[in-house]
């Protein structure tokens, strides 16, 4: 059970380690798209329902797509994990994306920053 947060658990480390970025994150918890995803895929899986898993999965890695740290690349073993019914793992890659969701935004925050 405790290698389900690992990758949740590294990108809240990652927003505590750099003050300037944990301000400049800009969602709250209960806000951020990729959180609803994942907890709503957790809630799905627990309950069985693969089918929606399998388009949240879909639905997260789309919301990656042109970014820097796009999801592209683990979508086939996502797609793996949930035709497997593995809870498990599907809850470790969906924090995958959740990871990729908050360093995407605070590269683009610092970007803006930069900038002006």
């Amino acid at each position: 059970m405790h290698r389900i947060f690992l990758s949740a658990t590294a990108a809240a480390l990652l927003l505590i380690s750099n003050t300037g970025a944990v301000f400049a994150y800009s969602y709250a918890e209960a806000e951020d798209p990729m959180v609803i995803l994942f907890k709503s895929a957790v809630a799905a899986a627990r309950d069985n329902n693969w089918e929606e898993v399998s388009g949240l999965a879909k639905k997260g890695v789309a919301l990656q797509k042109n970014h820097i740290f796009s999801a592209d690349h683990i979508a086939p073993r996502i797609e793996n994990t949930v035709s497997e019914k593995d809870i498990s793992k599907t809850a470790e890659h969906f924090a995958n994306l959740v990871y990729l969701s908050i360093r995407e935004k605070l590269h683009q925050n610092r970007k803006e920053n930069f900038s002006n």
